[in-house]
């Protein structure tokens, strides 16, 4: 059997293994290749397991050469509809067609300039030439939006950031159908605003108030205290319920206490000034 080469764009989906691809060898066994194989400029385009496939049953392949013009959108069309792919899955590999497109619709975009500039006729049937719009031609080829293709590229995008948030696991949860591609995304989103949250918060953090000193809340919660007991040692005195050595014992207590309050009276006083 001639070896045959595999065309850049019967890369874009993955191939089958294991057990289902064991199931198509063993279907070719025993029915032969009921579809051919598809090739264009001398490769394959579309097939390459049942290429694989025809090799290890020992059966001679078919081919069938593409003569249309757009083999890309065909390869994707014909191996989507094989199989059961959810939209994010189907967005995911979209993004393995998208670089193609946009290349191809940034040259389309600089025919239309040069065109307008020289006047010359455009050819009919170009596609718009925007990148937005290639990620919309891409969704009609994988029949998802291009919203959905927009949504896998950015978490592709913040993936490779090198200061990126974490979305390895969005993209997996993607890939194996457990998560939806814009849901994901969302996620992504929510994780990007709470770090830029967390980093601002750093980088401006909120002004310290007096109130929220340790040392300067215990000393305000003790003159409240002090405050509080005045009349009660008012009304005690009134009716001399201190006996002389109370007295004596207190008004030293309270020689004290007035001179660390004016001592830290002082000090505050200085502070106030340099922070004026």
């Amino acid at each position: 059997m001639k070896e045959m080469k595999f065309h850049k764009y019967s890369h874009y989906l993955p191939l089958v293994e294991g057990e289902e691809y064991k199931k198509l060898v063993e279907d070719i066994r025993k029915n032969g290749l009921l579809e051919a194989i598809w090739t264009y400029e001398g490769q394959i385009l579309d097939g390459r397991n049942r290429y694989r496939a025809c090799k290890d049953a020992g059966v001679k392949p078919r081919y069938r050469e593409y003569d249309g013009d757009s083999p890309m959108a065909f390869v994707v069309s014909m191996n989507v509809r094989r199989r059961h792919l959810t939209i994010g899955q189907l967005s995911l590999i979209s993004l393995k067609v998208l670089p193609e497109l946009e290349k191809e619709f940034e040259k389309r975009k600089a025919v239309k300039v040069s065109a307008s500039r020289t006047g010359a006729e455009v050819e009919e049937g170009l596609p718009p030439s925007d990148i937005r719009q290639a990620r919309d031609f891409a969704g009609e080829i994988f029949g998802i939006s291009g919203r959905a293709v927009g949504a896998a590229k950015s978490l592709d995008e913040e993936s490779k950031k090198e200061d990126g948030v974490e979305v390895g696991d969005l993209i997996e949860e993607v890939a194996s159908g457990e998560l939806g591609v814009h849901t994901a995304e969302k996620e992504m989103r929510k994780r990007i605003a709470q770090r830029k949250k967390a980093e601002d918060k750093l980088a401006h953090p909120e002004p310290m108030r007096w109130q929220d000193v340790p040392e300067v809340k215990q000393i305000l919660n003790a003159m409240k205290a002090w405050r509080k007991r005045m009349p009660e040692y008012h009304d005690a005195l009134d009716v001399g319920k201190f006996s002389p050595e109370a007295k004596l014992f207190l008004a030293e207590k309270l020689n004290d206490v007035i001179r660390e309050v004016e001592a830290l009276a002082s000090a505050l006083k200085n502070l106030q000034r340099k922070l004026q």
